[in-house]
């Protein structure tokens, strides 16, 4: 889990609660480093002042402990909980991240020089449940060999920057013609937003908010909005400024959210050398002995 609870925390008892958080600013889940996490919820326990017998009648539910307001001092600045939910005694083994049925994920962008038309194209080729190893960093060490995923939709947008609205792109069997991935440098992971989680136990709707502590978390996001706010008209500025004269114009904006260095020739993608391919790099692993073996499990499960 992203949050860890210190037991040496005063004002705590010996009996503990599984809930959900949802939090509103980037919070590190379960998921690849580098995500921002928007309206997100968590599965975390913490100790209660009610036994488990009496921990979901309704009478203990309105006098329990104001978890957000504990934990919102404890955590950083950039890490606030809004609103906690009983987990339903039916889901006890409920989890945040596997329990998860579909996420909506943002990545923001300049349109700069970039071919919007021709992205727009791209995106609908990603469309449909398909293998993406080639399209994403493949964890192998740690065991991680299983990259097929379904895209509902994928699309480009303009979006204003000051109203921000949902837009369903979610992550995405067939298995790549290619059996490396080609050489290309990641986009940098600033922009890319897990923007919203989708959960069945939502459906309750049974979130337990505490109204000075809301209004506290919403004070501290509006002065947030407020610094970036100003930190961006001062960046405007400055870029008009320095390019009063159409001559000297220079259109950059998008060149930072590549890593790497930018090559002085094109090569299309399919040309580029390829790296190891998910076998060949199962093998390494396996050899090196941190990877199991799926048919030895199997057999050794057959012995017993």
């Amino acid at each position: 889990m992203g949050l860890q609870w210190s037991c040496s925390t005063r004002g705590l008892e010996s009996n503990y609660r599984t809930f959900c958080l949802p939090c509103p600013h980037q919070i590190l889940l379960d998921t690849e480093s580098g995500d921002l996490q928007l309206p997100s919820v968590i599965s975390i326990s913490l100790r209660s002042k009610f036994p488990p017998s009496e921990q979901n009648s309704e009478e203990s539910l309105k006098n329990e402990m104001d978890y957000c307001k504990i934990l919102n001092r404890l955590l950083p600045k950039d890490i606030k909980a809004v609103a906690w939910m009983p987990i339903p005694e039916n889901l006890p083994e409920f989890s945040a991240r596997f329990d998860c049925k579909k996420r909506l994920y943002k990545y923001y962008f300049p349109r700069s020089m970039l071919d919007i038309r021709a992205m727009k194209e791209a995106c609908s080729y990603l469309k449909g449940s398909n293998d993406y190893r080639n399209l994403c960093k493949m964890d192998v060490g740690n065991g991680v060999v299983e990259f097929i995923r379904e895209i509902l939709s994928a699309d480009i947008f303009a979006v204003n920057p000051d109203d921000l609205e949902s837009h369903p792109v979610h992550h995405g069997r067939s298995t790549p013609h290619r059996p490396g991935k080609p050489q290309y440098n990641m986009a940098l992971d600033l922009p890319l937003n897990l923007f919203h989680c989708s959960y069945d136990i939502t459906e309750t709707q049974d979130w337990r908010y505490s109204k000075q502590e809301l209004a506290e978390v919403l004070g501290h996001l509006q002065s947030e909005w407020t610094l970036h706010s100003i930190n961006k008209c001062e960046s405007e500025t400055q870029d008009t400024d320095s390019q009063q004269r159409e001559k000297d114009r220079v259109i950059a904006y998008a060149d930072c959210l590549i890593q790497g260095v930018k090559a002085k020739v094109y090569k299309p993608l399919l040309k580029r050398d390829t790296c190891s391919s998910l076998e060949e790099r199962i093998e390494h692993y396996k050899k090196k002995r941190k990877l199991a073996d799926p048919n030895e499990e199997a057999e050794g499960k057959m012995d017993v």
